[in-house]
């Protein structure tokens, strides 16, 4: 294991400077919104567009009954009402509830009225019939979904891992064939390292995944206004520890045993946005003079994006799994609150990894590529590849770790 020093890269003038767009801040948490959705519903419950804002509420707060509830009761009459069913149904995680989640996605299908509705039901479809290991038939409807909408990163992500699976060569080959029609989302990038790292090519791999080149970790200017870093984390702190829209874990996300804040930055807000504006000049800051390099990564470089955040605290067993950040260009963290048996460690514990997923590669291909720790501190800032895999330990002491993640959105890839 490598822990990462705190050096910047040597960065050189760029040619593309990123504009990067801080969304609004919302007026209401979203369980605030949830109980206004819900009286505004019973209000009117012929309205189609409170049916299905309450149902994406209720989706997103893993009420997955209460969704089901509501949509069935309902005469279906769009597409989204398939996928949000759909949702819910995989959410129960009971075979049962996949066979209906499947039903939903066919029909999801017959619903679609664009190439990328269809490729999102065909996605859908696909991974009902992974779950009950019927990979061929899977790996049809992937394909389908691919040549409706070759930029799917669920599809993608879905079909390569077959691929990986059965014949590494040609995860390889899929992904260079993405990345000659342009297609250089996360899933694409991050899919290469895990093929080679498969196929022994472990230098190749490494150079693929190009995390020496794009990383940054530096300790930040604290903004305008604060005499000190640590005036300012220890109000991030307590703002975040009590938080209207806290809530502990989330399905479909990495995060295990832990307690999330999706939206930091409420109008109510009065540091997170001073932390977002820090975010936003350190990231502008680092595309302006981003290293020149022939990587896909740099290529993909946005001129516009935004900025989405959200805050992880955990415990002592709380961590984050293998993961990407299938929507980013490149991503990052800011350690708003790192406990001292973290910071002045020498294991793991409590720390961030690179590496890839063993789970994905397996554990050969995973220990051959080998794992990079990063050891936390309180205000340490790092920016990454958005395809590069990482997780964290749990850090198994007292007291709180608390980090503010955040991915650069590229405008054509906005929801």
């Amino acid at each position: 294991m490598e822990e990462v020093l705190e050096q910047p890269p040597v960065l050189a003038p760029s040619r593309t400077r990123l504009n990067l767009q801080i969304p609004l801040p919302k007026m209401l948490t979203v369980k605030e919104e949830l109980l206004i959705a819900r009286k505004a519903f019973e209000k009117n419950p012929a309205s189609p567009a409170l049916l299905y804002r309450l149902a994406s509420l209720l989706v997103e707060l893993d009420h997955f009954h209460e969704a089901i509830a509501l949509l069935e009761s309902h005469k279906p009459t769009e597409f989204r009402h398939f996928r949000f069913l759909y949702d819910a149904y995989l959410g129960l995680e009971t075979q049962e509830d996949t066979l209906r989640a499947r039903t939903a996605a066919e029909l999801a299908l017959q619903a679609a009225s664009t190439p990328r509705q269809r490729a999102i039901a065909l996605a859908d479809l696909a991974k009902t019939y992974t779950r009950f290991d019927e990979v061929e038939t899977s790996k049809g409807l992937l394909l389908q979904a691919l040549e409706e909408d070759p930029h799917d990163k669920d599809a993608y992500k879905r079909l390569s891992r077959i691929y990986l699976r059965q014949d590494p060569e040609k995860a390889l080959q899929l992904a260079q064939n993405m990345m000659e029609r342009n297609v250089l989302h996360a899933r694409v990038l991050g899919s290469v390292p895990l093929a080679l790292a498969r196929l022994g090519r472990f230098a190749e791999a490494h150079e693929a995944e190009a995390l020496d080149e794009f990383l940054l970790s530096k300790t930040p200017e604290p903004p305008p206004g604060w005499d000190s870093l640590e005036a300012f984390n220890a109000a991030l702190t307590e703002e975040i520890l009590n938080h209207p829209d806290m809530r502990y874990e989330r399905y479909g996300t990495a995060s295990a045993k832990t307690w999330r804040v999706d939206e930091p930055s409420i109008q109510r807000s009065r540091v997170f946005p001073q932390l977002q504006q820090l975010i936003r000049r350190e990231v502008m800051a680092y595309a302006a003079r981003m290293p020149e390099s022939n990587h896909p990564m740099a290529r993909a470089c946005p001129q516009h994006a935004s900025l989405r955040n959200w805050c992880v605290v955990t415990q002592g067993e709380g961590h984050e799994t293998w993961h990407v950040h299938q929507n980013g260009w490149m991503s990052g963290v800011y350690y708003i609150h790192i406990q001292d048996h973290i910071a002045r460690g020498t294991g793991p514990e409590g720390c961030l990894a690179f590496g890839i997923s063993d789970e994905i590669a397996g554990d050969q291909a995973a220990a051959g590529y080998g794992e990079r720790l990063v050891r936390p501190q309180t205000g340490l800032m790092m920016i990454f590849p958005s395809h590069s895999f990482h997780k964290t330990y749990p850090h198994r002491g007292s007291g709180h770790r608390i980090c503010f993640a955040f991915d650069i959105i590229p405008s054509n890839e906005e929801d």
